[in-house]
């Protein structure tokens, strides 16, 4: 019995593990912020990091990023989490090392637009998960932005 309960367990990481689900999608004028709420998976313990990124690589730019006109002012993580907010407000991050397992929860990251393209932004990578278990997994994040 103890032993597949340990099977079980050992094999449950790349089951339970995903990058954040994006719950809110605000509309901002340039200058509005709002906060999104992201769901983060379960974990079963160790480190796991879950992120929002607003830039990214870019070779084909001469700053070598590509900016979304979005920056994350704010973040609020479950408890037991720790957080950091990335410079220049491009991003932020929750995360953990604890050993025991986490039933996830709800990150909280204040989005505003700065400078935003008129219409919908899909940031294809901008959510990310990354653990011991396995490689980074990411998905997009979506808002839409309104020129007053």
């Amino acid at each position: 019995m103890g032993f597949s309960l340990l099977l079980s367990l050992c094999c449950l990481p790349a089951a339970m593990a995903s990058p954040p689900e994006q719950l809110d999608f605000p509309v901002l004028a340039r200058g509005e912020s709002a906060p999104v709420r992201l769901r983060l998976a379960p974990h079963v313990g160790g480190v796991a990091l879950y992120s929002i990124h607003m830039r990214r690589l870019d070779d084909s730019d001469p700053s070598g990023y590509q900016i979304s006109g979005y920056r994350v002012t704010g973040v609020q993580c479950p408890e037991g989490f720790l957080f950091n907010l990335y410079p220049e407000n491009q991003g932020a991050v929750c995360y953990r090392m604890e050993e025991t397992p986490h039933a996830g929860g709800e990150m909280v990251v204040q989005v505003v637009n700065v400078d935003a393209p008129d219409g919908p932004t899909v940031w294809e990578e901008g959510l990310g998960f990354v653990d011991w278990h396995g490689p980074a997994q990411k998905t997009a994040w979506h808002f839409f932005a309104v020129r007053p």
